[in-house]
């Protein structure tokens, strides 16, 4: 089976700076783009990608921060910066010749997932589905939450009853498909491979 592997640096519309470094994983018959964005300081476990590519996704993994702004920790939780370029990933990648015509996910570690609420309702029509591994949700807005169409799976350790908490008031605004699911801390990664 052939395999495409890229390394990538997009640049960035001209009123930002930088690149955003990332790379792509597309066996020849997938289907399915998973994109995973980052921030630098939340790195997502090794099992997700080789779950993914097991079962014959494609994988985009981004990071959302230039260099030079990963090294300030403030940036990682500007949810508003985060969701602009997620949705400047997303109008790439369907424009991309290696990634176009693919159906998109998105997995979402937990700082970029309230950037990932408010980048699926921006892109109603391209994401399919959001998984979200931790996070707030309700940071996303409740515009957002209320534009937000994709099925929604977040994934939360047993033990984190405050996110839990949270989780469920934001829920009470999505008309979109969603489900909260609990495992013990060190199973709330990989259990979006099982």
């Amino acid at each position: 089976m052939t395999v495409i592997r890229r390394d990538l640096s997009l640049r960035l519309p001209q009123q930002s700076r930088g690149m955003l470094l990332g790379r792509l994983f597309r066996p020849e018959d997938a289907k399915t783009l998973i994109v995973i964005p980052q921030t630098g300081t939340s790195l997502t476990h090794v099992a997700v990608h080789a779950g993914l590519q097991a079962r014959n996704y494609a994988l985009l993994h981004l990071e959302l921060l230039t260099p030079r702004e990963s090294l300030f920790p403030d940036n990682a939780q500007n949810v508003a910066l985060l969701a602009e370029r997620l949705a400047f990933v997303l109008d790439f990648a369907q424009d991309d010749g290696d990634m176009e015509g693919l159906a998109i996910g998105l997995f979402a570690p937990p700082l970029v997932t309230p950037a990932a609420i408010r980048a699926a309702a921006r892109r109603d029509q391209e994401v399919g589905a959001v998984v979200a591994a931790g996070g707030f949700i309700d940071r996303a807005g409740r515009e957002y939450l209320d534009a937000f169409a994709a099925p929604l799976l977040m994934l939360l350790a047993v033990d984190d009853t405050g996110t839990a908490a949270a989780t469920r008031r934001a829920f009470e605004f999505l008309r979109a498909p969603h489900e909260l699911r609990l495992a013990e801390p060190h199973e709330v990664v990989t259990e979006t491979i099982t």
